[in-house]
C-alpha cells in the first residue's frame, strides 16, 4: 500500500559500501551540478540553482536516486 511505513530493515553494504574509490552519492552528484550552475550564473542563489538542477528533465533519474538514498525508514527498537 503506497505511503505506508515498512519495518523492513535497510541494508548497508553491497556495491555502494565497497565503492571506496568513488563514494559519490546522488546528493554529491547533484551538488556538483548545482556548483556548475552557480559558476555559470553567479546571480543564482543556492536555492534557485538547486531548483533548476533538481527539476531539470535530464536529471530525473539522479533526483529519483537521491530520494531513494535519503528516504527515511522506520526503525525497529
Amino acid at each position: 500500500m503506497p505511503g505506508r511505513a515498512t519495518l523492513t530493515p535497510r541494508l548497508t553494504g553491497g556495491a555502494a559500501a565497497r565503492a571506496v574509490d568513488n563514494p559519490k552519492s546522488a546528493l554529491d552528484e547533484l551538488q556538483a551540478l548545482v556548483d556548475q550552475q552557480r559558476a555559470v550564473n553567479p546571480a543564482l542563489s543556492e536555492s534557485q540553482a538547486w531548483q533548476r538542477v533538481y527539476e531539470h528533465p535530464d536529471n530525473q533519474a539522479l533526483a529519483a536516486r537521491e530520494r531513494a538514498e535519503n528516504r527515511p525508514v522506520a526503525q525497529a527498537w
